[in-house]
């Protein structure tokens, strides 16, 4: 099996693998977010690529949690903080979600898990159960790559192919586990 590293959403229909596990990576902050959301107690969150859909989604009544460039929106209950979405705000509730990079990322692959460093073990013990191809989808910035969602692929690399089940699929991965050992 082998793991590669896509740095941006732009790259992607290169690494593109319908076979594939497909990890989504916005470590500042649509994953992270995420996560805490979900560790939170929230029932589900859907993402959604554009400011429009999240407006759209309000005018129904559904809880909506935007952000563009690091911004809330005026119309959002949250914005793209861990911190927005505490038990008592979340627990239970459904909530859509757009960000600026995250989601974009997120809306373009059909079939998708969500990463954070908060919880890199249980996406790589998902990857080992399934024991499929896997391709890490950095969120980037604006089309560009970003440091923290490239040390998250490394990271994620540096585990499964330390367990020798795994090889890299390209010079991308290498790069971004190099990256994470020597940092």
């Amino acid at each position: 099996m082998k793991i590669d590293v896509c740095f941006s959403p732009a790259l992607y229909p290169v690494y593109h693998n319908p076979e594939a596990i497909v990890v989504v990576v916005d470590i500042f902050r649509a994953t992270t977010t995420m996560a805490a959301a979900f560790g939170n107690g929230v029932r589900s969150i859907r993402p959604v690529a554009t400011v429009e859909e999240a407006q759209a989604y309000k005018a129904k009544g559904w809880l909506v949690g935007a952000e563009r460039n690091v911004k809330r929106c005026e119309f959002a209950d949250f914005g793209n903080s861990p911190f927005d979405y505490t038990l008592e705000k979340v627990s239970g509730k459904d909530i859509v979600f757009t960000t600026t990079n995250g989601t974009r990322a997120i809306t373009s692959v059909l079939q998708r898990i969500y990463m954070a460093f908060i919880n890199l073990h249980a996406v790589a013990g998902y990857c080992l159960a399934y024991k499929r191809d896997v391709v890490v989808l950095c969120s980037g910035w604006q089309d560009k790559v970003n440091m923290e969602d490239t040390l998250f692929g490394g990271a994620l690399t540096d585990i499964l192919v330390n367990t020798g089940l795994y090889g890299t699929g390209s010079d991308a991965a290498v790069i971004a586990r190099d990256m994470w050992t020597n940092n």
